[in-house]
């Protein structure tokens, strides 16, 4: 527990650094050429010239449309606002999109009939997701990757697999020895009640699936019967 909660804090920590590199690297710097930017127009107004002023606002106006998406990306990461307003199914494409330039073919196969979870097990689900294809990207050296979400009867299983160099899988449920970014998967996808598991050899690729149940039958609770 001290090893899995002192990895857990790392991994906080690398990620406030990562999000604090990406604010300053980029924001805060376009911001900063952007204050220059106003007072060059303002010098241009002050000497009568008002052609190039009128450029240079125009190229502004370009910055910060490239500025307001770059901060809609990093607010995407850490709240995605398609889930709660489109759903699981449409924020899980369009991470996949957003993130497809320069990693492997990704398939997204839907089976059965779409229907949502509670909200705290679509932004578990989503997280497992975004972890699963960021480390496809990242280790896998993979050429295609199928998701699959699978509407069963009672509950929502997504497989994720890819034709990658694989590794050897862990025993999640043993003695702690690495591998804490699907720990912490696993972590999510127990806490809604669901299960995960995770399949790789080296040189086979790997699959791992998530099966997450649904609130309820029907929207109410299987045992009282209150809407849920």
């Amino acid at each position: 527990q001290h090893a899995y909660i002192a990895a857990l804090s790392r991994a906080q920590e690398a990620e406030r650094g990562r999000l604090a590199r990406e604010l300053h690297d980029e924001v805060v710097q376009q911001l900063i050429a952007l204050g220059h930017s106003v007072d060059r127009v303002q010098r241009l107004l002050e000497r009568g010239e008002s052609a190039r002023a009128v450029e240079r606002l125009h190229e502004m106006r370009a910055s910060i449309t490239g500025l307001v998406s770059e901060l809609r990306t990093v607010i995407g990461d850490l709240r995605p606002p398609a889930l709660a307003e489109l759903g699981l199914l449409p924020a899980v494409e369009l991470l996949l999109q957003r993130n497809a330039e320069g990693g492997p073919e990704v398939s997204l196969i839907v089976q059965g009939e779409e229907r949502r979870l509670a909200p705290q097990s679509e932004l578990a689900l989503f997280r497992i997701i975004q972890e699963a294809w960021s480390n496809i990207r990242r280790h896998a050296a993979a050429n295609h990757v199928d998701v699959t979400f699978a509407y069963t009867p009672v509950a929502l299983v997504v497989s994720i697999s890819d034709d990658g160099q694989g590794f050897v899988a862990p025993d999640l449920g043993a003695a702690p020895d690495g591998h804490w970014g699907l720990r912490g998967m696993r972590e999510r996808a127990e806490l809604t009640g669901g299960t995960l598991t995770v399949t790789s050899k080296p040189g086979q690729g790997t699959r791992l699936v998530v099966t997450i149940p649904y609130p309820g039958v029907d929207g109410r609770d299987p045992v009282c019967g209150m809407s849920v």
